[in-house]
């Protein structure tokens, strides 16, 4: 009858237990306390996240860390306009990391003065008709986000009333660092 070693164990911050790991021995798991999971473009993960509303009468804007390039799988926001009458034009608009706009996407509809509408964009569905008259789904291309560029909004015709909430992307967040290549012995 043979004897055997105990694995090594390594509990994360998160509860997770690792067996068979080393300290020391992976760089990510030391880095990031979190479980390798090697993906074919790189270290990735998808992330759920949600933006402070804006003051009234602004629009709102997601920044890529400077770690990460981010895809973006799914764009929702309510926009309620107030009592003003003026049609509004809500569009999402990329900025790079100089300021300047490199992509729009072309107005959808107008939206009247005094209503509420949710507005979904995904890059895995077509355009659809909704159900409600107050909900908008709408398509967008496949979106990168490169380290410190910005997705949000542009409004024609915003007024000092007009408010954005309910803000919430899905993004799939790959990591932008180098990766370690191990010296030949």
């Amino acid at each position: 009858m043979s004897s055997y070693d105990p694995l090594p164990v390594r509990q994360l911050p998160s509860g997770r237990v690792l067996a068979g790991y080393e300290p020391g021995e992976f760089y990510d798991y030391d880095s990031l306390c979190a479980p390798y999971q090697p993906q074919q473009s790189g270290e990735s993960y998808q992330e759920r996240l949600t933006q402070v509303n804006p003051a009234v009468g602004n629009e709102w804007r997601h920044i890529c860390p400077g770690s990460f390039v981010e895809e973006v799988l799914t764009i929702r926001y309510k926009f309620a306009t107030s009592a003003v009458v003026a049609n509004r034009v809500p569009m999402l608009v990329i900025i790079d990391q100089n300021g300047s706009e490199v992509w729009r996407t072309p107005p959808s509809s107008n939206q009247a003065a005094g209503q509420t509408s949710l507005y979904a964009y995904s890059s895995a569905t077509g355009a659809s008709q909704p159900f409600l008259s107050n909900s908008v789904a709408l398509a967008m291309t496949r979106i990168f986000l490169f380290p410190q560029w910005q997705i949000g909004t542009t409004t024609a015709a915003l007024d000092v009333g007009d408010q954005y909430s309910e803000i919430a992307l899905v993004v799939n967040r790959v990591f932008n660092r180098p990766k370690r290549i191990a010296a030949a012995h």
